[in-house]
């Protein structure tokens, strides 16, 4: 019997599941994701960051809930997609993304980034 998907936009109700979405896109088939190499954080701590970012509920990048349709079998989540229009606002999602980051990690883990930025354009 063929699984029954169900596909509906997601809420802040599924945090944790999104938490785990960005987190498996941002590891792109590695041990690691990106954010926790350049933040030099476990995933953990990489975790509890991306709950206090998806809990502003700020739109224009993909650390808001409203922008993720997730995919269930049954009541188990077993995908998700985010999707915004870039530039809507009066910032991009770069922009939107970095000053999150910064907050939430706070200003002397965000200067420890530096380094790790300065290490990757080596290798540009």
């Amino acid at each position: 019997m063929q699984p029954e998907i169900i596909i509906r936009s997601a809420t802040i109700q599924d945090i944790d599941f999104i938490i785990t979405c960005i987190i498996e896109a941002e590891r792109a088939g590695t041990q690691i994701s990106s954010y926790e190499k350049l933040f030099s954080v476990s995933e953990n701590e990489l975790r509890i960051v991306l709950k206090n970012i998806l809990s502003e509920e700020i739109t224009g990048c993909e650390m808001c809930c409203d922008n993720y349709f997730l995919a269930f079998d049954g009541n188990t989540p077993i995908g998700g997609v985010g999707a915004w229009i870039e530039g809507s606002g009066s910032q991009g999602s770069n922009t939107i993304r970095a000053s999150m980051f910064s907050y939430f990690l706070g200003a002397e883990k965000w200067m420890s980034v530096q380094g790790n930025l300065k290490l990757v354009s080596q290798y540009e």
